[in-house]
């Protein structure tokens, strides 16, 4: 039952997993809330699709949360009804084969140190670091229950008996990245496949790969079936029995204020929908310097949006193939025979694959849907031919789908006969449907000085105006967004004197 209050006004911009997370909390207080998003669905980048009966997933690979006794686990709950969802645990994250070499990136850390050391037996002092880090994350509570900047003096005093240990891990580990790791290994053979573990992800921090690992270490951090598609509508059902309105297909055109407050938004059409505060949950940059035009900035706010990397765009080619994959695993990285080479990148030596084997909705029995993703630094190159040439862009999709039936047919056998359904989206697909920033799909990299990094959730001299996403709680994926649009509405519950809580 919601708590009765003054009638307060909403508007909440974007209706993926961090627009509904909002609404739905800013519900749980008492708020009218209208979320407007400009696709004709829900979930943004965390979106599923369908063609010829098979189903495509954009996003989803893991959940962190998706069981305790991690606990992002209770906020997810808050949100999503885990009875109705089914939660597959990995024994095995990701299969990496590099020329004749394998390795096999098992969950349980024991299984990957005597992995690892199979391969390089004389690496064993790295090897043990690494896979104890992993045991250690899996011990550490991560601060999650409320914003930062809402921390207290009673916070503070409790955050040592809570959090012990949690700073000086991130500390010694957060400063180091995949590639620099790597080196510690004296042999080139695991050197190699380490790096490829996070494909094209080296000067991520290497505590990007300890905690994920740890979360599948604990089991808290599985595959949910169903998928991205599964989840968004969990949290928009949540959001409409809340009472919560939504309306698709309305684009943002800017980002209404009178006095530097903001009090509303104007669509493309020209209707103007007013509220009392506005949270973007739309893409960061769109947010700042299209609809708000670049007035509220500071030179952090610039800097960061000028300095600070990206998580690398993607090709991804998406395939129906009427076929199974029983003995293979979910995830595997497989070698192009020659780079796939497109605008300016040169080095896409490898490609991601997921098999929908474990998940029975996404294909019809005796079938498999696959997705292949690319990561490309050349995000422009995608757009840019979108725009200029419809025939070369279309040509180039085919040419991507092509390389990567030729690389499975070559590894499977009896692919390229059984492929029923195409589709590739580019960077270009990403920006034009969600609006993200240079294709970015998870806003920005887990870098060193990044994880852990604080960044509010307003902007500098404007009231009424708060921001929830990816942008603004680094590295992004589906729970820090959840957590996202809870801050918020505990930072719009204290903007307006309102005991923020959860019904």
């Amino acid at each position: 039952m919601i708590r009765p209050m003054s009638r307060r006004r909403v508007v909440v911009i974007g209706g993926g997993v961090a627009g509904l997370s909002a609404g739905a909390y800013l519900r749980m207080n008492g708020y009218d809330v209208e979320i407007l998003e400009m696709a004709g669905q829900c979930g943004g980048v965390a979106v599923g699709w369908k063609r010829k009966g098979y189903v495509f997933d954009g996003a989803t690979t893991w959940l962190p949360g998706s069981a305790p006794p991690l606990n992002m686990h209770s906020i997810l709950s808050e949100l999503v009804d885990f009875d109705r969802m089914r939660i597959v645990d990995f024994d095995e994250f990701i299969t990496v084969e590099h020329g004749k070499e394998v390795l096999h990136v098992y969950t349980d850390a024991g299984r990957l140190r005597d992995e690892m050391l199979r391969i390089s037996p004389g690496d064993r002092k790295p090897v043990e670091e690494f896979t104890a880090a992993i045991l250690k994350a899996s011990t550490l509570s991560l601060p999650v229950d409320k914003d930062p900047s809402l921390y207290g003096v009673l916070d503070v005093l409790r955050a040592p008996r809570r959090f012990s240990g949690l700073r000086s891990f991130i500390g010694r580990w957060g400063r180091i990245t995949i590639e620099e790791y790597s080196r510690r290994f004296s042999s080139r053979k695991l050197s190699d496949l380490f790096l490829l573990v996070f494909p094209r992800h080296g000067f991520f921090s290497v505590l990007s790969v300890i905690f994920s690992l740890s979360w599948m270490h604990l089991r808290c951090a599985g595959y949910p079936v169903g998928g991205s598609a599964h989840i968004v509508g969990l949290i928009e059902e949540r959001y409409r029995k809340l009472g919560g309105v939504l309306r698709l297909d309305s684009r943002v055109d800017r980002i209404l204020t009178e006095g530097d407050r903001a009090v509303g938004v104007l669509l493309d059409g020209g209707e103007e929908v007013k509220a009392d505060h506005v949270v973007s949950a739309a893409d960061g940059h769109d947010t700042i310097f299209r609809m708000l035009g670049g007035r509220y900035l500071n030179a952090e706010v610039r800097r960061r949006y000028e300095t600070l990397r990206l998580f690398p765009a993607n090709i991804q080619v998406s395939l129906g193939v009427a076929r199974t994959f029983e003995k293979e695993n979910f995830r595997v990285l497989l070698p192009f025979d020659e780079p796939f080479e497109a605008g300016d990148d040169r080095s896409m030596t490898h490609l991601m694959l997921k098999l929908s084997n474990i998940d029975p909705t996404f294909a019809p029995e005796g079938k498999t849907s696959i997705v292949v993703q690319l990561r490309t630094h050349d995000h422009a190159y995608w757009s840019r031919l979108r725009h200029e040439n419809r025939d070369a862009y279309a040509a180039e999709k085919r040419r991507a789908a092509e390389a990567v039936i030729d690389a499975l047919d070559r590894r499977y056998g009896d692919v390229r006969s059984r492929v029923e359904a195409v589709d590739v989206a580019t960077p270009a697909s990403y920006v034009r449907y969600t609006g993200v920033w240079k294709g970015s799909y998870q806003g920005w990299a887990p870098a060193p000085g990044v994880l852990g990094m604080r960044m509010d959730k307003t902007l500098p001299g404007l009231k009424g105006f708060f921001m929830a996403g990816q942008w603004v709680e680094p590295p992004g994926g589906l729970p820090r967004v959840v957590i996202s649009g809870r801050n918020v509405a505990q930072l719009v519950c204290r903007a307006d004197g309102v005991l923020f809580q959860v019904t």
